[in-house]
């Protein structure tokens, strides 16, 4: 029994396989804030305009509108645990793992670039 398989084929389709895998995981990004209100920091994609979200920031960071930031992105929707947490309530597991590493699970570890008033 022979083997007729070409071997570039199965290339041709693990690279496939390679440039789809985790394209859409976001992991870090640099972002400029917009504005700030009690819900968080507003920013824009430093790269691209059309990319917007809104993140909270790690404690004792001093952002102002302006500035430039390095966003990370976690595995899992952590807002509503954060907020149970800080009221003292009980924290609940969350079960959907199936959105890991969205833009809307954003922290600013940050400032890559301070804005100086002028």
């Amino acid at each position: 029994m022979n083997n007729n398989t070409v071997t570039s084929d199965f290339m041709r389709v693990l690279l496939a396989l390679k440039s789809n895998t985790l394209k859409d995981c976001n992991v870090a990004d640099v972002y400029i804030v917009s504005s700030i209100t009690n819900d968080g920091y507003y920013c824009t994609n430093v790269s691209n305009k059309n990319i917007k979200l809104t993140a909270i920031a790690l404690q004792g960071l001093e952002i102002v509108a302006g500035d430039v930031v390095l966003v990370i992105f976690t595995n899992s929707d952590f807002r509503q645990n954060l907020k149970r947490y800080k009221q003292g309530s009980i924290i609940t597991e969350n079960k959907d793992i199936e959105i890991i590493h969205s833009t809307a699970f954003g922290i600013i570890v940050g400032i890559v670039y301070h804005k100086e008033e002028t």
